[in-house]
């Protein structure tokens, strides 16, 4: 968060939920819309390779990569950095930077953990890819694993 006008452009309900959580001294938004979450990445925990997730929806900042991921279930801490949000997808899905819109002109970085969405833009390896059809689920792979099984098209 960059400074105070961020937090009071949030929604009437997604700043009273901070208001809650912090109350709670839970430290973060437990859920938040993808442009609430980036506004106020500042205040998520950085993921430690030591902490015990209870359950799914915990939301973590990979200091690796820069970008908030979701557990996608409980994980044991056990220090192992293999473990990290952005090496890990079936553990974390990664939540996409708001910032990056999807078109063709701004597409979205992936990594293994996104859901693929019709329509939009990806890049990877310097590959433009668009989507073909949603996911609704996390999706495990590279998108060059993904070309084949015709959930997305390379874009020239």
């Amino acid at each position: 968060m960059s400074n105070v006008y961020d937090l009071l452009a949030l929604p009437r309900g997604e700043l009273r939920a901070l208001g809650r959580s912090l109350q709670a001294g839970l430290g973060v938004v437990a859920k938040a819309a993808p442009e609430t979450a980036y506004a106020i990445k500042a205040l998520y925990k950085e993921w430690d390779s030591r902490e015990n997730i209870e359950k799914a929806g915990v939301i973590r900042l990979d200091p690796a990569d820069g970008y908030l991921y979701e557990s996608n279930g409980p994980i044991q801490g056990n220090g192992d950095p293999n473990w990290a949000p952005h090496l890990a997808p079936s553990l974390w899905t990664k939540i996409p930077d708001p910032s990056q819109t999807g078109t063709r002109d701004n597409p979205i970085a992936w990594s293994p953990g996104m859901k693929v969405v019709a329509g939009l833009y990806y890049t990877e390896d310097g590959v433009l890819y668009r989507g073909k059809r949603d996911s609704n689920q996390a999706m495990h792979y590279t998108l060059a694993v993904l070309l084949p099984l015709d959930w997305v098209e390379v874009v020239t």
